[in-house]
């Protein structure tokens, strides 16, 4: 972040799998997690965590917010919107943590396995 702020430059963070993290530790912090002067635009995707083919993800642009939905208008045909509505549906009375925590220990036991017939 240093030197994003010494040298004025901006930072994507591509976090598409930071969710999946499955090991004893914690999930390890997010870049925008110490972003101070808001160079970080964060994103990542329900499709590898939720649903592969709904193809949908999110954006936190702080400062960009204006100029990301302007391109986004313009680059997007057509995002589904009952797909949009059944998972902002699920988010807010689901527990997105639940399966997330389900998940990570189904990954966790998929390598075990793989790691055993390696």
């Amino acid at each position: 972040m240093e030197l994003a702020n010494q040298y004025d430059f901006y930072i994507v963070e591509d976090d598409a799998y930071g969710e999946l993290q499955f090991a004893d530790s914690s999930t390890p912090k997010s870049i925008k997690a110490f972003d101070s002067e808001d160079r970080v635009l964060s994103c990542s995707s329900f499709s590898k965590s939720l649903c592969p083919g709904y193809r949908l993800g999110w954006l936190i642009n702080g400062r960009f917010n204006d100029e990301i939905q302007k391109i986004q208008l313009l680059s997007t045909l057509s995002t589904s919107a009952p797909i949009q509505a059944g998972l902002a549906h699920y988010l807010t009375y689901e527990s997105y943590d639940n399966h997330l925590r389900k998940l990570r220990k189904e990954l966790h036991l998929a390598i075990l396995r793989f790691e055993i017939i390696c």
